[in-house]
């Protein structure tokens, strides 16, 4: 099961009773007063990922929360000790109704710096509402990040006579492969996205691959088992990103390489990218660099998250309603 644990819905009633004060919700997400010596009053110069300040006023508490993806998916405060339980008791929900693995979404943000600090610039873009403005080093990947972890997978195993299995996801060109192994200290593996954000098209050969590869499996604690993924919901397409031609030998290296194989939905029968206008984009990704950028890299992930390809009936057997997202037309092929 994916288990998101850095944020909630701006509609939950967790957040609807801490922007009223309600205790024990008032502490449940990270909340801070107006700064009028910056622009907007914001807290600070905290960006979210899909561009812009990672704050939003709320009206009915007088105080900006945070959130370090959109307006509606307030950040829980980790550092309040009571979210941890209630997450915990969360997996036990699950785990009592027989969900035994579960997927740990976008773990690097759980923390952030209770000071409140600027973040610096790094000097990446020239963009000042890219996320990438800014060096993360206030608001990402805390060291108690694998504290928590530890806890979320004893507590599942726990309650699955040690049998719960944690894959934990943490993307990003900043992780080294240090920081990678250390994930192997709260759960079963970190996904492994080598094939994503080390091997470029580029500079595609036998030996980047097996440089990748090496660089997983060479550095690898004792006794812990690889996994190896080839693509996900925020990344081009095998197919899109290395050509037609390469899909299937990247699907038989990812099978036959020791571990674990993880596939996104399509990967395994070739999916490539769609295309996907403006008018259909639903990515806040996408809609948040504007008509003018929203098929830039790093904007829309619309393009590969479309319908899963069953079959050659209508929308590809996925519905007979229309789907949020255009089918490939590529499916009749």
């Amino acid at each position: 099961m994916d288990f998101v644990p850095n944020h909630s819905s701006n509609e939950h009633e967790w957040f609807l009773k801490s922007e009223q004060k309600v205790e024990p919700y008032t502490d449940y997400y990270i909340w801070k007063d107006r700064n009028e010596s910056n622009p907007g009053g914001y807290p600070n110069n905290w960006l979210s990922v899909f561009r812009g300040p990672a704050w939003e006023w709320s009206e009915t508490r007088q105080q900006f929360y945070y959130h370090a993806f959109t307006k509606e998916q307030p950040d829980l405060n980790y550092w309040n000790p009571v979210i941890i339980q209630e997450m915990k008791d969360v997996l036990k929900f699950w785990t009592d109704r027989g969900v035994d693995g579960f997927r740990m979404d976008a773990v690097p943000f759980l923390f952030e710096d209770q000071e409140f600090k600027d973040e610096p610039l790094s000097g990446k873009t020239d963009d000042p509402e890219d996320y990438n403005y800014l060096s993360h080093i206030y608001t990402w990947n805390f060291p108690q990040v694998i504290d928590v972890l530890a806890e979320f997978t004893e507590s599942v195993r726990e309650n699955t006579n040690g049998e719960g299995f944690v894959m934990v996801e943490a993307l990003s060109e900043d992780l080294t492969t240090e920081d990678m192994m250390t994930f192997y200290n709260c759960s079963d593996f970190a996904f492994n996205f080598n094939m994503i954000v080390k091997l470029k098209p580029e500079e595609l050969s036998g030996e980047s691959i097996q440089d990748v590869v090496a660089d997983w499996l060479d550095n690898m604690p004792e006794g812990k088992t690889a996994n190896w993924v080839l693509g996900n919901h925020d990344n081009w397409r095998v197919g899109s990103r290395f050509g037609d031609g390469n899909m299937d030998g990247f699907n038989m290296i990812a099978l036959l390489l020791p571990g674990v194989s993880v596939t996104y939905n399509g990967e395994e029968i070739g999916m490539t990218n769609t295309e996907v206008s403006w008018e259909q984009t639903v990515d806040p990704a996408g809609l948040n660099c504007g008509q003018e950028h929203f098929q830039d890299v790093g904007c829309s992930r619309d393009p590969e998250r479309t319908p899963m390809q069953w079959d050659s009936t209508t929308n590809a057997g996925f519905s007979n309603s229309m789907p949020w997202l255009p089918v490939n037309e590529n499916y009749l092929e």
